[in-house]
């Protein structure tokens, strides 16, 4: 690759919202494997339910995202301009989505294989929370788009049958995609647990571990949730998406470092459930915030937007 195309997808990749803030060196051995394509309006980069290993950066240009709509014809989901990319679970699984990428215009495409890619993410753990960031963050943007999409058909009397059975039918394709990609599986329900190696910490315990710097905070909310509001530096993993985010997040950090766990008052079951997890992860200093972000917002601690 000539010197002048690896600057040109390294700056691309730089304003990216997946790269940015990403080490220059770790950001050049991803511009190394990656390549750059021209292509022209209307084109169908990434078909609905056809396996792919490619994540797509847009440099120029514009992209929409779209799916088959069961009332007949597409439905757009978002469109992507530049500085957005998708495709970011391929770099982890070839699991097909639902959705077509196809261009509005000419546009200028940074394309990032998979196979290339793990070596780089394996080595690097700020990669890796950049990446499950990034794939949270378009778990919350997809629920937000059926929350709007259930919310006027209700408005307008068409919520039908079909409609409440799509949602259903994808959460599972979802949640048995990830079990075929990953071999520890997620749960599709939740189980009821015993705390038997989790403690409680109190608000004010918490709050003099963080200004110390003495535990990582883990959110068990759903990412929507912890965009809205969280303890600052905490680390996202909700349940249902919990094997995932764990290998991406905490998957090598020390096992005798603290972690605090919390949530709100009335996700009390799932923070629980994260924190057994965790501690039958070999983690052997596990605690549950009393009372939650409630009752830390309720003192005064500071909470990041």
């Amino acid at each position: 690759m000539a010197t002048e195309d690896k600057k040109r997808i390294q700056a691309a990749l730089a304003s990216s919202k997946l790269f940015s803030g990403i080490d220059p060196e770790v950001l050049e051995q991803v511009a190394a494997i990656a390549h750059e394509v021209v292509v022209p309006a209307d084109t169908v980069l990434c078909s609905a339910f056809v396996p792919n290993d490619t994540c797509y950066v847009v440099a120029s240009g514009a992209a929409n995202l779209s799916r088959n709509s069961i009332a007949g014809g597409y439905r757009e989901y978002f469109r992507l301009g530049p500085g957005e990319s998708f495709g970011e679970v391929f770099l982890l699984t070839s699991a097909p989505t639902d959705i077509d990428l196809k261009t509005l215009e000419e546009t200028r495409m940074v394309l990032i294989p998979r196979r290339a890619f793990l070596p780089i993410l394996g080595s690097s753990p700020e990669l890796a929370d950049a990446l499950g960031s990034r794939i949270a963050t378009w778990f919350a943007r997809a629920g937000a788009a059926v929350e709007r999409q259930a919310a006027a058909n209700i408005a307008s009397g068409r919520l039908r049958f079909s409609d409440v059975l799509l949602v259903l039918v994808l959460s599972i394709v979802v949640a048995l995609a990830f079990n075929f990609s990953n071999p520890d599986g997620i749960p599709l329900f939740p189980k009821s647990i015993e705390l038997e190696n989790v403690s409680f910490i109190n608000a004010a315990e918490a709050f003099d571990a963080h200004e110390n710097g003495n535990a990582v905070f883990v959110d068990a909310m759903p990412a929507a949730f912890h965009e809205r509001e969280h303890i600052p530096g905490a680390v996202n993993i909700p349940l249902a998406i919990f094997d995932f985010m764990y290998e991406l997040s905490l998957g090598s950090m020390d096992k005798d470092r603290d972690i605090i766990v919390y949530g709100r008052t009335i996700s009390k079951r799932y923070d629980q459930e994260v924190a057994e997890k965790l501690s039958a992860r070999g983690h052997r200093s596990v605690k549950l915030l009393a009372a939650g972000l409630e009752e830390w917002k309720k003192r005064g601690y500071p909470v990041a937007p």
